[in-house]
Parts: structure tokens; sequence; C-alpha cells
């Protein structure tokens, strides 16, 4: 019987490991859209190896007559960064697939809480008859596929204590079991309280923008502030759309936000209601101080300057024109290095279009 299966592994190796690959495709498709999570991926070997069928078999967990008994021959693992979102991957693995409940199995009921690592839940699934009318699914009906789904903090665990070669709660020694233990109850922790900040950024998220309009003193500058304040801001969405059109430059997407959260606190701005005060102090002189940078840079590396900016761009020039004010050549480049901006040999240059871009619009 064992060389009959392994016959038919050989035979079919190349159906199931296409059908594998077909499987993670699939899967990537239907969930990244709907939840961010760490990875879906299959076997380095894409499918069971020869090798590890022949030994399960042989352990006789089952009474294995064909190749379609072994349900793990396709095996997909899905490692989502929350807990919680185990259950979520689920619901659409049940409203994607035929659902093989027999051999499905959710291990967080049935493993004991010690076994933090092997919580998660395992589905053996095959595809629906929609997506077996496929022309390129027409080879992989009654095929079964194993989908393991854990969170990213129980994969480490298990992966940590198979790297020693442990498989079964009795195969760890006795005088380490409980540290395994230990770790496991902490990292279970961790898991709820990832959820809970989670949750915590969530609400942030949802109630920022009327703090912002409200609130501004109370609201300190971080990526979700920030974030929200160039959205709804605006002076700041009219000043962007304006410095774009001196540059001739288009809005693109927001990014870079951090380096500019580092620009204003070395600036020593660190609510919303700060960077608005200096924003209004300087609203009026910034258009003109960006104007005055674009013919100078413009002449200097003699060629018109093209590509895109970052809604926000204005507060990046808003900073520029809040060095610049120094009048402190030595102030502005500590400014220019610690930011790395532009070339080191060619900082000199940059310092004097600066400072007479600042001179040039007046005194402020």
């Amino acid at each position: 019987m064992i060389e009959e299966i392994l016959k038919e592994y050989d035979k079919k190796a190349s159906i199931h490991k296409s059908f594998t690959e077909a499987i993670e495709v699939l899967l990537k498709q239907i969930i990244t859209d709907n939840i961010r999570i760490n990875s879906i991926s299959y076997r380095p070997q894409v499918i069971k190896t020869r090798k590890s069928l022949e030994d399960k078999i042989m352990r006789k967990e089952k009474n294995y007559e064909t190749l379609n008994d072994v349900k793990d021959i396709a095996g997909i693992r899905i490692i989502t960064y929350f807990e919680n979102d185990v259950d979520k991957v689920a619901e659409i693995i049940e409203s994607e697939f035929v659902i093989d409940k027999e051999n499905t199995i959710d291990k967080r009921a049935v493993i004991d809480p010690d076994r933090f690592g092997y919580l998660s839940l395992h589905y053996v699934v095959s595809l629906n008859k929609t997506r077996l009318g496929l022309r390129e699914n027409k080879d992989y009906k009654n095929l079964p596929a194993e989908i393991q789904i854990r969170s990213i903090l129980q994969h480490a665990w298990a992966e940590i204590e198979h790297d020693h070669g442990y498989k079964t709660k009795n195969d760890v020694p006795r005088m380490v079991r409980r540290k395994f233990s230990q770790v496991a109850g902490l990292l279970e922790i961790a898991d709820e309280v990832f959820i809970a900040i989670r949750k915590e950024l969530d609400e942030y998220k949802k109630v920022v923008p009327q703090l912002i309009r409200d609130e501004p003193e109370e609201v300190l500058i971080d990526r979700i502030s920030l974030i929200n304040l160039v959205q709804i801001n605006e002076l700041i969405i009219k000043l962007d759309d304006e410095i774009a059109q001196i540059f001739n430059y288009q809005i693109s997407d927001i990014t870079e936000i951090g380096v500019l959260i580092e620009t204003l606190q070395w600036l020593h701005i660190g609510s919303i209601s700060e960077l608005l005060r200096l924003l209004n102090k300087y609203k009026d002189h910034l258009l003109p101080f960006c104007e005055k940078y674009y013919i100078m840079q413009t002449k200097r590396e003699e060629t018109e300057p093209s590509g895109s900016f970052s809604p926000g761009t204005s507060l990046w020039y808003l900073c520029y024109l809040k060095v610049a004010s120094s009048n402190d050549p030595e102030h502005v480049r500590q400014y220019l290095n610690d930011f790395r901006i532009g070339f080191e040999l060619d900082r000199d240059a940059l310092i004097t279009v600066l400072i007479d871009s600042y001179k040039d619009i007046g005194e402020i």
C-alpha cells in the first residue's frame, strides 16, 4: 500500500505542485485586499516531499489507501499580524472554498493551552465548482489542500521550538518544558496587547480629524495626526497646489512623513497647534520664498526640475524657510547635514540659495 501511494505521488507530484502554487496566488488575491497580513506561503519545496510523505504513512496516524487520503500534500501557511485576524481570514476561506469539515481542525480549541505555537486553525479545502469551471483549474478536481492560519507570535514560538527538534509536548525535556510554557504565556499576553493597541489606534484615527479642528493644542505631531492635517487643512492643500505649480510638479501620494516629523522635531515643533502657528506666521512669505528658491536652484543647476510632490510638501518648504530665517550659514548647514539634504560638496551653494532666497523676500 505504501509503495502504491508513493508511486501515485511520483506520478502526480507536478499537478500537486501547480495546484499549491495556484492556491497561494488565489489566497493572496482574496485575502490581502481585505486584511493586512504578514505572509502567505507554501513549503520551500512547494509540496510535501516524498520522504516526508513516506514518514507520515509509516507513522500510521490514519489508514491511508490513496494519495488523496493525505490532505497536506499541498500546504499553505497564512501568518497574520494579529491573533483576532485569524478568524477574519477563516471567514474568507469558508466563503471561497469547499471545506472538508471532517479533516478541518481548530487546534485553538483542542490543544493544551501551553502549546501556544500550535494554537492555529487548520483547514482542509478544495476548489469550488465555480473555480473548477475555469480552464486553468481543470486538473485540480478533488485535490485537497491544507491551509494553516496562525498569528505571527504563535508562529515565532512554534518555529523556535521546532528549531530545537521538538514537535510534540513529550519531546521537550522536562527541565525546560516549564520555560517554554512561560514564554507561551507571555506571547499570548503580547498577542492580546497588540490587539488592544490596534483598537486604540483605530479609535484615535477616527477622532483625530475633529481634534485637529477643535483642539489642535491637544494633538501631538505623529504619523496619524500629520497625515490627517495635510489632508484636511485647507491652507496646506492650497499651498501644496500652488508650490507644485511653481515647480511644475504633480501632487502624488503621501510619502516620507516620518522624516518630516523628525524635521519638525529638529525645529522644536511638537504639536499641531505649534505647527499651525508657524504656518500662519510665514504663510504670506512661503510662495515668494519658493519662487526665489526655484529660480536660484534652476539657474544654479542649469536644468528644469521635474517630478512629483507629496501632500504636505508646503511644510517641507516651511521648514526650509524657518531655517533660512536664522540668516546663519552654520545653522542652515547643520540642518542640511543632519537630514543629508544635497551632496556634501554642494551644500555651500545650497546654503547660499536658501539664505539669499529668504533675504530676497524681505524681513518677516
